[in-house]
């Protein structure tokens, strides 16, 4: 084989525009007391809950979903958040840790509106560029405390 090629595909891998092994990950912070994390690479796809009750964060129940698949977090090719349904702040929480994931690794970030969505999201991240990032959406009625009636 051409030394050439070889030295130019193994640039092209480092640079990581070839991968044996596309990882997604996708953030769903829809439910009141935990996160749903999506997973998924050419191999396999898992779907995990983590209680976010007590010690639970995002970024704990992202290393533990990690460290249980024995997948690198250097190795994400691209993450996504899902936005619209849940709590807002729990749906910024999701949007900050996807943005700070794709700002440090250098990786895509997309927003979806439901984890219905999660099959198209990984073709969006696969053809969506690093360096673009995604902002908060929610569509539910606005909930700041509660209203209290007068008495005049």
């Amino acid at each position: 084989m051409n030394m050439e090629l070889i030295k130019a595909a193994l640039q092209m891998t480092l640079r990581g525009m070839i991968s044996s092994n596309h990882m997604y990950l996708a953030i769903d912070t829809g439910s009141p007391d935990s996160v749903t994390l999506y997973y998924y690479d050419k191999a396999r796809s898992h779907r995990r809950d983590f209680s976010l009750i007590g010690e639970g964060s995002v970024v704990r129940s992202i290393e533990a979903l990690l460290t249980d698949l024995e997948q690198p977090l250097a190795g994400l090719k691209g993450v996504c958040a899902v936005v619209g349904h849940g709590r807002w702040t729990a749906i910024r929480v999701a949007v900050v840790v996807a943005n700070a994931l794709a700002y440090t690794l250098s990786i895509p970030v997309a927003a979806i509106t439901s984890a219905e969505h999660i099959d198209e999201a990984w073709v969006i991240l696969s053809k969506q560029p690093a360096g673009k990032y995604i902002l908060p959406a929610y569509n539910g009625e606005a909930r700041i405390g509660s209203v209290k009636s007068s008495k005049l």
